[in-house]
């Protein structure tokens, strides 16, 4: 698993529907029970695919939204299958769990800190590469950031449900060693944000959750127009420290939202259809920070919900979002409403700097946070 993580992390698409449908299948034998399907989680992987394929009527290329509404598919299934493990493993012992993802995040950073200082040894001796083949840090950003959103509950586990405090530091110690090391700022920038959310939110307060939501929701709405008033002080944040100059890349991504923003207007209430922007060569890029006038995906969550299905989307992102969110306000213990919403921030942050929403591996990752975190629930009832 840990291997998987840091050399493989593209696998993640389906490690984790792979490993919920052999789990299913060995309860299903030893309980003789079958699992219950979570019905609204269903109903929201349905209504994404067929809002996914009704985009390709209006897409700009419907063959390429047709072909990535099909690759959805079995995707979602795979999500449907770990949400459903992780809803009924109640019956798992959570020290026998949680002790293997300590000891999955423990190697997958210790094995990742080696790669960053070895020259990756270990990826060229998998690829049969030469050390005149270049590979770059960045190759071990995807894996960086699924061993960050797997960490949130163990660490939480360790240190507040067992008090193993000792153990907590044993699994931290490798973690922050590797986020000072990465070249991943979306799992820097998430990692922080996270814990400013998980010890800083007022979670008694049901205001400061009402609050949370509309400006959430607000911050979707208002993207498009948000993005280029961002780009037009894109000089002074991209002189910033850690996110600016030669250390980050807010320039380039404040160009790409840019530009993403403007064309999403001129199709405002449907879209572009899903995927649109592997197609669109014709941005209206100012190339300060990036050449070219076409990009793969927006680099940001709601810019690509607009420019995908407009208005329209970006209001049933809303709707979905919300849910979520009154769900986890909703929980009962302190602990695993801090795991839920502190996993929530992570995803959000790094959907909304990092990568494309639809990519295989990170639908896969997105759906293991989830069912990490409705596992959580169900372990702090227990402890309770």
């Amino acid at each position: 698993m840990a291997l998987l993580m840091v050399e493989f992390p593209r696998s993640y698409a389906f490690v984790p529907g792979t490993l919920s449908l052999i789990a299913i299948f060995i309860f299903c034998i030893v309980q003789r029970t079958l699992p219950v399907i979570p019905c609204k989680v269903l109903f929201a992987l349905l209504a994404t695919v067929v809002l996914a394929l009704v985009s390709s009527l209006w897409s700009v290329s419907m063959e390429v939204s047709l072909e990535r509404s099909m690759k959805m598919i079995p995707l979602l299934f795979a999500g449907l299958v770990v949400i459903t493990c992780f809803s009924g493993a109640n019956n798992f012992k959570p020290e026998k769990v949680y002790r293997l993802f300590a000891i999955a995040i423990v190697s997958a950073a210790i094995l990742t800190i080696f790669e960053l200082n070895s020259d990756r040894f270990l990826y060229r001796v998998l690829r049969d590469l030469t050390y005149n083949d270049k590979v770059p840090l960045a190759v071990y950003n995807r894996g960086t950031i699924i061993l960050l959103l797997c960490s949130i509950p163990v660490l939480s586990y360790l240190y507040y449900i067992v008090n193993k405090r000792v153990f907590s530091f044993i699994v931290l110690l490798p973690l922050m060693t590797l986020l000072a090391l990465t070249d991943s700022q979306s799992s820097q920038l998430a990692a922080i944000l996270s814990a400013v959310a998980f010890f800083l939110f007022p979670y008694k307060k049901q205001f400061a959750w009402y609050l949370f939501m509309v400006v959430f929701c607000a911050l979707v709405l208002v993207a498009p127009i948000l993005a280029p008033f961002l780009y037009s002080k894109a000089e002074l944040i991209n002189s910033l420290p850690l996110i600016g100059g030669n250390q980050g890349y807010a320039g380039p991504r404040l160009e790409i939202w840019d530009y993403v923003a403007r064309y999403s207007q001129q199709s405002p209430f449907w879209g572009f259809g899903i995927e649109a922007t592997k197609v669109i060569t014709d941005f209206d890029s100012r190339e300060v920070y990036i050449s070219g006038n076409s990009i793969l995906h927006p680099h940001n969550f709601a810019l690509q919900i607009w420019i995908e299905f407009g208005i329209l989307g970006a209001i049933l992102l809303c709707l979905l979002c919300t849910w979520l969110l009154i769900k986890i306000s909703q929980i009962r213990e302190i602990n695993a409403q801090r795991v839920c919403f502190a996993s929530f921030i992570a995803v959000v942050s790094i959907s909304a700097t990092g990568y494309g929403i639809w990519q295989s591996w990170w639908l896969g990752s997105i759906f293991l946070t989830a069912g990490n975190a409705v596992y959580f629930i169900s372990v702090c009832e227990q402890e309770s």
